[in-house]
């Protein structure tokens, strides 16, 4: 049975890939400005938005503790600025100076993934023997943190499905965030000067791990089944990104 279940989940895999080509227009459009960028670290903004203030560190750790905990309770439809509030023991007018909206705080949910994962690449980037390594390296740091509270990473991504196009905004510079930590580190480990590949490979990559997580998220799957049924993937990803590095350079040179 465990064999069935892997192959279909094999199968939907090899779908998600094929609705990928989707994504070409848009990686088209991030091709000027990604190949003139190198990633850095995020920095803290020191502007202030007309409607936001940055307050005390701890009254905003109080907020966000306490909406991951409505989040995880009540869900992401049910989930609201009054019941964080409540939550928390703060106003519900506090809450909208710090964070503004619901969407808001959850993509500051969101966005706290991408900090363990910078750190992970800083200090382990010389492990890694072949970029299938690495790109399962760096799921797996992603996948750690959401298995730590998995109802929690249930209903972040539930709470995307109601998302309007200027939320959708809001989270594509989050990912475009974690989409440069990893493919900076396979530019600077394997593909020096090929990014536009990298972050090509990485947007897939992404896309293959969110539908896996969603999967694994309604199947209560450990972390190891996760990986199993990632790697045919990322393999055959790689294999392709290797290859197309090489005809680039094979190209360049014959020019």
């Amino acid at each position: 049975m465990k064999c069935v279940s892997v192959c279909r989940v094999g199968h939907r895999i090899q779908l998600q890939v094929i609705n990928l080509k989707k994504l070409a227009p848009k990686l088209l459009l991030y091709k000027s400005t990604l190949m003139e960028k190198t990633y850095q670290p995020p920095k803290k903004s020191t502007a202030r938005r007309s409607n936001r203030i940055r307050g005390n560190d701890a009254t905003r750790r109080k907020i966000f503790k306490a909406a991951k905990i409505v989040l995880t309770r009540d869900g992401a439809q049910k989930t609201t600025i009054r019941k964080i509030a409540k939550q928390a023991g703060v106003s519900a007018g506090l809450i909208n100076q710090y964070y503004g909206t619901k969407i808001e705080l959850i993509l500051e949910i969101f966005k706290a993934g991408n900090k363990p994962l910078h750190e992970y690449f800083r200090t382990h980037l010389d492990q890694f023997k072949t970029p299938t390594d690495l790109a399962l390296g760096a799921m797996e740091v992603y996948l750690t943190r959401e298995m730590q509270d998995p109802e929690l990473a249930r209903q972040v991504m539930a709470s995307s499905w109601l998302w309007g196009p200027e939320d959708e905004g809001k989270f594509s510079s989050s990912l475009e965030e974690l989409i440069s930590i990893v493919s900076t580190a396979l530019q600077e480990k394997f593909y020096p000067g090929q990014e536009f590949l990298t972050v090509t490979a990485t947007y897939t990559l992404s896309s293959i791990f969110v539908g896996v997580l969603r999967m694994g998220l309604q199947r209560d799957w450990p972390t190891e089944t996760y990986l199993s049924v990632m790697r045919p993937s990322f393999v055959m990803l790689m294999s392709g990104l290797d290859e197309q590095v090489r005809q680039n350079l094979i190209k360049d040179n014959s020019d």
